[in-house]
């Protein structure tokens, strides 16, 4: 890359089943300047360094489509995320393409390309690659160019630019990519809520979760999330009683990993029952507050359309609930920057009786009161 392109159009394809980290096959480029062309870093010949320079270069906005995969891998590969970048699937969920359009219909929609997915679940870390594969490979940057362009005009003529920042802020960040490690829990959904449950489920889910990135394999090739949860449930305090627990390899007992779990027991047996994690429990909607919910619903459908959205896009159900009880005072998405514009206003106005729905001619009318 002699000269440094405004704008470099990425892709990437790469293989997870048998890894925790995604395997890095294929990087497809193209640019200003810049044919469409792959690079290989399976290929120990393959110099990397001109692609790692541009991806956190400054001056050159990195293009790509539904970015977080990709940005993941550069962040485990490199540290960084790249930036500044465009997510093209971010823009298009703004200017009324979707809330998660494919690269595909994308195609279709702005460029009035039909491609072939034909390889979309092909082992990428195969070698030597076959002559579909390339073209199918490019063809996901071969018409990025003109998606991107088309957004970003639609972006400013729309007056939408500042609609993707936070999304792309998200992105950006490279906490959205580091693994908390101690926070895997959470995603497991366990019969039992109680807390020296819970606990023991959090150490041996967070030490599962190290060990599957030590070893770069999936986590439930160490242990499945039954295992998990049968030890959390029954809290084994002894090598015998972990035995007997269903799904653990009796093999493992005496080893590294049957320590483990013994040790998370007995440090939850022994924890202060303050510290002890605890779920977080929804409290049931009011009854009372039931038809607030459902105009808000109504508006949300009314403005959704207006502005050519997805409502998801805009709020989603738990954003609704918490304006029906809190109003202005609402601390959700819905009620700041550009969705309290053109959604969060307007449900306060209406809570506070400003404006009124009404039947005109057929359609639901949004009007001022008094």
């Amino acid at each position: 890359m002699t000269k440094k392109p405004e704008y470099l159009l990425l892709d990437t394809e790469f293989v997870r089943e048998k890894t925790y980290f995604s395997k890095l096959c294929l990087v497809q480029v193209s640019g200003p300047g810049i044919e469409p062309t792959i690079i290989d870093p399976l290929d120990p010949d393959t110099d990397m360094e001109p692609l790692l320079d541009a991806l956190n270069d400054p001056d050159v906005v990195k293009v790509l489509h539904s970015a977080y995969q990709d940005l993941e891998i550069f962040y485990h590969l490199t540290g960084k995320v790249p930036s500044p970048i465009f997510d093209t699937q971010v823009a298009a969920s703004v200017l009324g393409y979707g809330e998660q359009v494919s690269y595909a219909n994308l195609c279709k929609d702005i460029c009035n390309v039909e491609i072939s997915k034909a390889q979309q679940f092909t082992d990428w870390s195969k070698r030597p690659l076959s002559q579909a594969q390339i073209d199918y490979a490019l063809g996901d940057v071969i018409y990025l160019k003109d998606i991107y362009l088309k957004l970003k005009d639609q972006l400013a003529e729309r007056g939408r630019e500042g609609w993707i920042v936070e999304d792309i802020a998200r992105l950006s960040d490279p906490d959205t990519y580091h693994v908390h490690t101690d926070r895997v829990w959470e995603k497991i959904k366990m019969r039992s809520d109680k807390p020296r449950h819970l606990g023991v489920l959090k150490e041996i889910a967070g030490w599962r979760e190290a060990e599957a990135m030590r070893r770069d394999m999936p986590k439930n090739f160490i242990m499945r999330d039954d295992t998990v949860m049968e030890i959390a449930m029954t809290m084994p305090k002894d090598k015998t009683a972990l035995e007997r627990v269903r799904g653990f390899q009796s093999s493992q007992v005496n080893k590294p990993m049957g320590k483990a779990m013994l040790d998370a027991v007995h440090k939850i047996i022994n924890a202060d029952p303050d510290t002890l994690p605890k779920r977080k429990k929804k409290k049931s909607f009011p009854a009372n507050k039931g038809g607030i919910l459902e105009m808000l619903k109504l508006l949300l459908k009314i403005e959704a359309a207006q502005n050519d959205m997805t409502p998801r896009r805009i709020a989603d159900n738990d954003d609704l609930q918490e304006i029906a009880l809190k109003g202005e005072k609402a601390d959700v998405p819905a009620m700041k920057g550009w969705r309290y514009d053109i959604f969060g206003s307007k449900c306060v106005d209406l809570m506070e009786g400003r404006v009124g729905l009404s039947l005109k001619d057929g359609e639901i009318d949004i009007s001022k009161v008094g």
